[in-house]
């Protein structure tokens, strides 16, 4: 279901477009990427959608659909009441994802992102604190923010994040000034 084949989980060989819950095939795609078992788009107006597995929430839907080869929209918020946007990067991991949210809330009106992930994280994958997999994207220590107060409380050395590095079946890398 990783390819968004819909109910087709015939294995491909050639490139195949991805259709979202209608007929119609998702648009405005800027970037793609695979997990072991689910996928990820993102689109030109920075939402993310994904599908395929779901078993650790990996599909941000707040466990709303089980694994799926139909694109969802990624959710935001514990509860899932929002959608996630001005999204400029994607990577999904193993069972877990990573995203680079535009933030224009910084003192001096500097510009820089927001760090957010879910999904597994038996191994402290989605950086934020726990061990608690996460069904909607949850803010990481790295964003160095919370409550919508610039805090500067976990990392006092840590620069905003500027570039999403990779993030692997266990592991997150990111890049920072």
């Amino acid at each position: 279901k990783q390819l968004g084949l819909g109910t087709n989980t015939t294995s491909q060989v050639a490139p195949q477009q991805v259709y979202g819950a209608t007929t119609n095939r998702l648009q405005e795609i800027i970037a793609v990427s695979a997990g072991a078992k689910h996928s990820l788009a993102l689109t030109r107006n920075g939402q993310v959608y994904a599908w395929g597995a779901n078993n650790h929430g990996q599909l941000g839907d707040n466990y709303a659909e089980a694994d799926t080869g139909i694109p969802v929209k990624v959710l935001a918020g514990e509860q899932g009441d929002g959608e996630l946007s001005k999204i400029t990067s994607i990577s999904a991991g193993g069972d877990h994802n990573l995203v680079l949210q535009r933030d224009e809330t910084l003192p001096n009106n500097k510009q820089g992102y927001l760090v957010y992930s879910w999904g597994s994280n038996a191994n402290g994958e989605l950086m934020d604190g726990s061990l608690n997999e996460a069904a909607t994207p949850v803010l990481t220590v790295y964003s160095d923010k919370t409550n919508e107060d610039w805090a500067g409380s976990w990392y006092d050395n840590f620069e905003h994040v500027t570039f999403m590095g990779s993030v692997g079946s266990y592991h997150t890398a990111l890049v920072s000034q």
